[in-house]
């Protein structure tokens, strides 16, 4: 008897880089999406059959990410913890991309999250210039945002500095309705929010943002499944 495919909720990241992120932000954050990947999990853990009347295994939690200095890396490392599935999109060839990476300790970090993906992808096009190189970055921000169901931010609220930067990431997961989960770093304003929020369809949840983000991620699930439309995880069923 075939067994019916897996469950699976694609969550991609966009966020700041390690130049913008302070040693004790950088814990903070990762606390945070800890408990954010414990909620996911635990919230849609008992989605239902779809239309086929078809009882499935509980979805598997899979994160769409560069693998960048920062973000990229704070949620693919928090995210193996709670044995989820990483998908490692790549800007240029790897051994490209490790150039960017100054230290030998980030490219040893960069060259272990890769042994624990389940999947890389490494997209092509030049990347000889700077010019070329901020597109490649702009291009795997679209492709992030393109494969994911919803989307985890971990940002100051502020402009991008430039082509690929998180702003313009995450205007383009709202433009393609994709839901957004906002966790503010310090960055330079005064005025930044402190608490989570979720971005949907141009409005901003303040309150109880995370519990809101749980509902629209089983939502997303329980409608694929009804569709007919798993996406099978990449570990097999």
């Amino acid at each position: 008897m075939t067994q019916p495919a897996a469950l699976t909720l694609s969550i991609g990241v966009t966020g700041h880089r390690l130049n913008k992120l302070g040693g004790a932000e950088v814990d903070r954050l990762k606390g945070e999406v800890r408990q954010v990947f414990a909620a996911l999990r635990h919230g849609i853990a008992d989605t239902p059959g779809g239309a086929d009347g078809v009882t499935r295994k509980p979805p598997t939690l899979q994160v769409v990410s560069p693998l960048a200095e920062g973000a990229d890396r704070i949620v693919a490392e928090t995210a193996l913890e709670q044995d989820a599935e990483l998908i490692a999109l790549l800007p240029f060839a790897r051994e490209d991309y490790v150039q960017d990476f100054e230290s030998p300790a980030s490219r040893a970090e960069f060259a272990a999250l890769l042994e624990r993906a389940t999947d890389i992808v490494e997209l092509s096009g030049p990347s000889q210039t700077e010019r070329d190189r901020q597109a490649a970055y702009a291009k795997v921000g679209a492709m992030v945002v393109k494969r994911s169901d919803v989307l985890i931010a971990l940002w100051d609220g502020e402009e991008a500095d430039g082509t690929g930067g998180t702003a313009q990431i995450v205007r383009l997961a709202e433009k393609g309705r994709r839901p957004v989960f906002w966790l503010p770093t310090a960055g330079n304003s005064r005025g930044r929010p402190k608490a989570p929020r979720l971005l949907l369809a141009g409005k901003v949840t303040r309150a109880e943002a995370a519990d809101a983000f749980v509902a629209v991620a089983r939502s997303i699930v329980a409608k694929q499944c009804n569709a007919g439309d798993v996406k099978p995880s990449a570990r097999g069923t």
